[in-house]
């Protein structure tokens, strides 16, 4: 079987010989921060940011649809003892209304549709993790 030279469309792992290197004890998650929420990007979300959130693709053009978000706080909600950030939809409502929210998981886990657009901090020198197996 004859293998196809793929220049520059080949993944990095197999321009590195078919492996990735062992990553770096940074770019674990659970070894970073044990209870975090990661963007598409790998930085850690924090209270204060501005989200950009998959919502659907279009069926004319296949042009993909955002909503923004804001991350107004942080709860911890039963015994779990994990923390949650508390997400608003940015339609002026208190927290505790219906439909003024929804609370997002930080159980270390990137988010693939989630991406952060403005932060208190600059949110660009936060860290930034990879998925494990993935290659930087």
């Amino acid at each position: 079987m004859m293998m196809e030279d793929k220049g520059d469309r080949a993944l990095p792992s197999e321009r590195a010989g078919g492996r990735c290197p062992e990553p770096a004890a940074q770019s674990q998650p659970s070894a970073l921060i044990p209870s975090a929420a990661f963007d598409k990007t790998g930085r850690q979300i924090k209270v204060g940011d501005v989200l950009k959130v998959y919502h659907f693709q279009g069926a004319r053009w296949r042009k993909r649809y955002f909503m923004y978000k804001q991350v107004i706080g942080e709860r911890v909600f039963g015994a779990s003892g994990v923390p949650r950030l508390l997400i608003s939809h940015l339609n002026m409502k208190e927290w505790s209304d219906r439909d003024g929210g929804y609370s997002l998981a930080q159980d270390g886990q990137i988010l693939p549709d989630v991406e952060i657009v403005q932060g208190l901090d600059w949110h660009h020198d936060r860290p930034v993790i990879t998925r494990a197996g993935e290659c930087a």
